[in-house]
C-alpha cells in the first residue's frame, strides 16, 4: 500500500509533491508559468507581458494559498509586480517614456 495511491486529482497531486519537495514545488510551478507566459505574451510588448504573467501568476498563488501551500508574502510580491506592470502599461499609452 503506497500513499500514491490516494492521488486522485491535482489538488492531491500538488499536496504530494509540496510535501516530498519541501515547499519547492509550489513555488517552482508560479515561476515557470510566469516565464512561460512572460514569453509567449512577449510579442505585445514587455509591460503587457510583464502585467499579464503576473496576474495570472498571482491567481495561482491565491488558489495554493487557499490550499495552504504557500504563504502571503508570495502572493503580495506579485501584486506588487502585477501592480508596476499597470503603470508601465498606463505611462505607455500616454506617452511617457521611464
Amino acid at each position: 500500500m503506497s500513499a500514491f495511491e490516494n492521488i486522485t486529482g491535482l489538488t492531491d497531486a500538488l499536496v504530494v509533491s509540496n510535501t516530498l519537495t519541501g515547499g519547492y514545488l509550489t513555488l517552482g510551478f508560479p515561476v515557470v508559468v510566469f516565464i512561460a507566459i512572460f514569453g509567449y505574451t512577449l510579442a505585445y510588448g514587455r509591460s503587457h507581458a510583464i502585467t499579464t504573467a503576473s496576474f495570472i501568476t498571482m491567481l495561482i498563488l491565491l488558489v495554493e494559498n487557499m490550499l495552504g501551500m504557500v504563504q502571503y508574502w508570495a502572493i503580495i510580491v506579485t501584486g506588487v509586480l502585477f501592480a508596476l506592470g499597470v503603470v508601465m502599461v498606463l505611462m505607455e499609452r500616454r506617452g511617457i517614456d521611464g
